[in-house]
């Protein structure tokens, strides 16, 4: 699978829900706001590795979010898992342990 050459894009903490348990989820058509693509892009200038960013609403702090895992059903996506940077996590380290499913909706 070929995923985006642009640079990782950027959403609002308001589009993840919080199940308490150190995981976060969202569904990609909300990401999209029902557009198309991958909600996902490159996370540094000189590595292939995908991902994007999530600002925080009330202290508008900046963590990036590396893509761990794709998995699949039957050919299909069914949902990718995202985890904090290491750079993420030497900045916010109570970030240790949190994850980012996205579902293929």
């Amino acid at each position: 699978m070929k995923y985006s050459t642009m640079f990782a894009p950027m959403f609002s903490s308001q589009k993840f829900q919080d199940h308490g348990d150190k995981s976060m989820t969202a569904e990609l058509s909300e990401l999209l706001d029902g557009g198309f693509g991958y909600p996902f892009g490159r996370i540094y200038s000189d590595a292939i590795d995908v991902g994007f960013e999530v600002r925080h609403v009330s202290s508008m702090k900046i963590s990036t979010w590396y893509l761990s895992e794709e998995n699949t059903s039957e050919g299909d996506i069914t949902h990718w898992v995202f985890y904090p940077t290491p750079e993420s996590l030497a900045r916010y380290p109570k970030l240790e342990g949190y994850k980012i499913t996205i579902f293929n909706d």
